[in-house]
């Protein structure tokens, strides 16, 4: 229930502010740094559980990526990314995923199977954990705890400020943009009413439903392939002159049968539903003769 709740707040303030709540958490750390880490530390008996301080253990847990080993862990993963991107194409590579059990697909409407690709980005995903959430998870355990003091003269010692700087600054730049994309990105439904389409014969973008020409004008039903949601079209093309054409959406929508009800109007206002009755008719009839002889 706790778990939820905490979900649901997570959520919202997500939407209020546009960050992420490791985002949200890391500008207070950089507040609470320029102020003043020590003003900002806990009591310590709040890490205590059990007799096991915590604080202390996910300190010296820290203390063990975000130091010399930091580059190490990075190197590791980018050289591990780079040969299986390298060798995701390779006869060998081909063998070793034919061990592996085939792609199934499943009563949901899904398929899952085993693919490199899909290992290399969930690598990355890893690395964008350690060095961004996890990190900021531990430097603010490292305020809240009073050790920040003592975190910068370990790091000091240990010559790996570096570490402590790069991550600072590259986390500051990602909240920085995240901030800039906050005040001016904005995102609006499309307006489609007489937006032109470049190649409406372009399978992979868009499929022709039905289609019929009246006195040099073709005219289109048509679904968008390429939108997350289904949205259809009703087309025609329009006169510029000099020979030239272009195709204008006249009316969309995610509604089916609303595109279907008006692209079947125009071709009764045509008069040619009528002839499509016809030849219907004439093919049945014909098929029929065909059969008897």
């Amino acid at each position: 229930m706790t778990l939820d709740f905490l979900s649901r707040i997570e959520k919202k303030i997500s939407l209020v502010t546009g960050l992420s709540i490791f985002d949200i958490i890391y500008a207070i750390d950089l507040i609470a740094i320029f102020i003043g880490a020590n003003k900002f530390s806990l009591n310590s008996e709040i890490f205590n559980w059990g007799g096991l301080n915590i604080g202390d253990l996910f300190y010296d847990v820290g203390m063990l990526i975000y130091s010399n080993n930091a580059p190490i862990i990075g190197i590791i993963f980018c050289v591990v990314i780079v040969l299986m991107a390298l060798g995701a194409d390779n006869d060998k590579m081909t063998k070793v995923l034919d061990l592996l059990p085939k792609e199934v697909e499943y009563t949901d409407n899904t398929v899952g199977g085993y693919n490199p690709y899909v290992a290399i980005k969930r690598l990355l995903n890893l690395m964008w954990f350690i060095y961004h959430n996890l990190w900021i998870v531990f430097l603010t355990l490292v305020i809240l705890t009073g050790k920040f003091q003592l975190y910068i003269t370990n790091i000091s010692m240990e010559n790996s400020e570096a570490v402590y700087y790069l991550l600072l600054i590259f986390n500051f730049i990602y909240l920085l943009f995240l901030l800039v994309k906050r005040l001016f990105y904005y995102r609006i439904p499309r307006y489609l009413h007489h937006k032109k389409i470049d190649d409406i014969n372009n399978k992979s973008h868009y499929l022709i439903i039905n289609q019929f020409e009246f006195k040099g004008t073709h005219y289109y039903f048509v679904k968008d392939l390429l939108l997350d949601n289904p949205l259809f079209y009703f087309a025609k093309e329009e006169d510029l002159g000099f020979a030239n054409k272009m195709t204008i959406i006249v009316n969309s929508s995610s509604n089916f049968e609303e595109i279907k009800y008006e692209f079947d109007a125009e071709m009764k206002y045509r008069g040619l539903d009528r002839i499509s009755k016809l030849t219907a008719e004439l093919s049945t009839f014909l098929k029929r003769n065909d059969d008897l002889s």
